[in-house]
């Protein structure tokens, strides 16, 4: 909670894309006092690389700047979303399922690997 306050006071954008259902997420946030941090709450059934699209495009970036967009993630579909519209992907390893394959993929691919949320300043 601390970091996600402190990336807010500092006007970072934050979104959250899951594959999960868009409604349940949206109550769930709100429940828990996580959505004041976010401009939006996107899930399912919209495809994560469609709501990063509309995000890209909602923040007036540029095709050419899109790696300014970090998308945080811990499994192959959200490695892929971001590949898709060209954001750069990190990867969020302590509470993934698929270690395996995730780093398999981070090897082939390059991208970053943290272990919780609170490396992402660094990154940033």
């Amino acid at each position: 909670r601390a970091l996600l306050e402190q990336l807010h006071e500092a006007a970072i954008p934050m979104f959250v894309v899951s594959g999960s259902d868009q409604n349940e997420l949206r109550r769930l946030m709100a429940e828990r006092g996580f959505d004041r941090f976010f401009q939006a709450v996107y899930g399912s059934p919209t495809s994560k690389a469609e709501h990063l699209d509309a995000i890209i495009t909602s923040l007036e970036i540029d095709a050419g700047d899109r790696r300014q967009v970090i998308f945080v993630g811990d499994a192959e579909a959200d490695w892929r979303g971001a590949y898709t519209v060209g954001a750069r992907f990190v990867y969020m390893d302590h509470y993934s399922t698929a270690k395996t394959r995730m780093r398999a993929l981070q090897e082939a691919h390059g991208f970053e690997r943290i272990q919780d949320l609170r490396a992402l300043p660094d990154l940033i």
